[in-house]
């Protein structure tokens, strides 16, 4: 197998990953097992580290298959690398930060239940909760621009070649920013999927033509 072809199927696997996270990424923190020892955060959050190394390595392989040589490809997959990793500091945040967070702020106020039967606010939860979902979205922000910004790249570079790709990485890395300009974007479980499936399916379009791709040779 070509270093392309693993490069796919792990950009596949990885893209394919990032969209069951928030297909079942749950909107607060719940202390209670749901497989074995592990919470559903737990296992969403850790699929979501999983899903990093697959994408990096796989958005590597796709900057080689367009053409690292290339300078707006290179950027690109800087801020693609950077994007990950991002996302690993929220997926680390929200594993093992917010429940210890919930869990001290709880335990200091005892007559406050530790688990809510509806997602609070963030202006609701203790003030070591609210600084962790806080960072948690900060990362979460910059991490939809830097992928944004590194997905139009990739569309742009592919423009010449293949027309119907590239113009869909332009579309799915611009929206996203415009509506983070807009000042109303915050990434939350109700936003995050607009953002997350259709940028996750157009990594999957690429992956699959770079497996169509008869040859290694560069667009």
């Amino acid at each position: 197998m070509t270093a392309h072809r693993t490069g796919a199927w792990a950009l596949i696997s990885g893209a394919a990953l990032a969209m069951l996270v928030f297909a079942f990424h749950p909107a607060h923190v719940d202390a209670h097992p749901m497989l074995g020892p592990f919470t559903l955060s737990q296992l969403i959050h850790g699929t979501a580290l999983v899903a990093v190394p697959l994408m990096v390595l796989g958005m590597w392989q796709m900057a080689e298959w367009i053409g690292l040589a290339r300078a707006p490809v290179r950027l690109a997959l800087v801020l693609a690398a950077l994007a990950m990793m991002l996302t690993a500091n929220a997926a680390v945040i929200s594993n093992w930060v917010t429940p210890v967070a919930a869990r001290a702020s709880f335990a200091a106020t005892p007559h406050q239940p530790t688990r809510h039967p509806r997602p609070m606010t963030l202006d609701q939860m203790p003030a070591a909760v609210q600084v962790a979902v806080a960072t948690n979205r900060g990362f979460a922000q910059v991490h939809v621009a830097f992928l944004s910004l590194a997905l139009m790249l990739f569309g742009w570079a592919l423009w010449r070649r293949r027309r119907v790709l590239g113009a869909a990485g332009i579309v799915v890395g611009v929206y996203p920013l415009l509506w983070q300009l807009s000042g109303r974007f915050s990434p939350e479980t109700t936003t995050m999927p607009w953002v997350v499936f259709p940028q996750s399916a157009w990594m999957i379009a690429a992956a699959i033509a770079m497996l169509r791709d008869k040859g290694d040779n560069q667009l």
